[in-house]
């Protein structure tokens, strides 16, 4: 009788310690979508109502909405896999799943476009050679880790403790461009990192708010920040992502 209640103390604790775990990814899953909403909300998700334009002018390039979409359409089916799991829903799980083995060969495939097609735009607004660089190099990065780690995820599909965790790290990883300070939650978080000077020109951030200053002695379209400058300030990884 005592091994009997034993037993199903064990098994309820074990089953407190699953349900608590499901939770938790469930709650990740979903702080990981708010600065993505918060962040991208003014200039992607609300601009028909925002009035939000592209950087260069005119709406947003088609490249640009499929890139969101992807992206977006990935962290809530995040939030959506994760919710079935803590409703012990697995077999749901698992079907879905195939549909995320899809989306996210989309997100690297429009990620991919997003990257090359960066490149002319940084061009286009005057950003040094070496800032462009390295925000290809940086969103390349993610992008690798967003693949390992995908498929990590699903290789060992089988292995719940760490296919969870990899497809969190997944999700982790290509957050980043949420914090750029091009973004509302970056902008809040600039005055605590008021030491750190962003790479990207301040005519660059200016024309994302439809201001277009002029220097004040040459009378022309404000230029990028001296070569000296950003080499001098080595970005210390502050850039800001407005190509993406």
């Amino acid at each position: 009788m005592s091994n009997s209640v034993a037993s199903m103390t064990v098994d309820a604790t074990a089953a407190a310690a699953v349900s608590y775990r499901s939770r938790f990814f469930l709650v990740m899953a979903i702080v990981l979508f708010l600065p993505v909403a918060v962040g991208f909300g003014p200039t992607f998700f609300l601009r028909p109502w925002s009035g939000a334009k592209d950087y260069l002018g005119g709406p947003f390039p088609v490249h640009l909405v499929i890139h969101g979409s992807v992206l977006s359409a990935w962290y809530l089916l995040f939030i959506v896999q994760t919710t079935l799991v803590a409703a012990h829903r697995v077999d749901l799980h698992r079907r879905l799943g195939v549909i995320g083995v899809g989306l996210a060969v989309a997100v690297v495939v429009a990620s991919v476009v997003t990257i090359v097609r960066s490149v002319p735009r940084a061009t286009i607004l005057g950003l040094p050679a070496e800032v462009s660089l390295g925000i290809v190099l940086g969103d390349t990065a993610a992008l690798v880790g967003f693949v390992a780690y995908v498929a990590g995820g699903v290789y060992l599909r089988r292995n719940a403790a760490a296919h969870k965790r990899l497809m969190l790290l997944a999700a982790t990883v290509i957050v980043g461009p949420a914090f750029s300070t091009a973004r509302p939650i970056g902008r809040a978080l600039e005055p605590w990192f008021a030491g750190v000077r962003p790479c990207v020109p301040d005519c660059v951030h200016a024309r994302s708010r439809g201001v277009r200053r002029r220097d004040a002695q040459t009378r022309s379209p404000c230029h990028a920040v001296r070569h000296r400058d950003v080499l001098r300030d080595s970005c210390r990884g502050g850039h800001r992502r407005v190509l993406d």
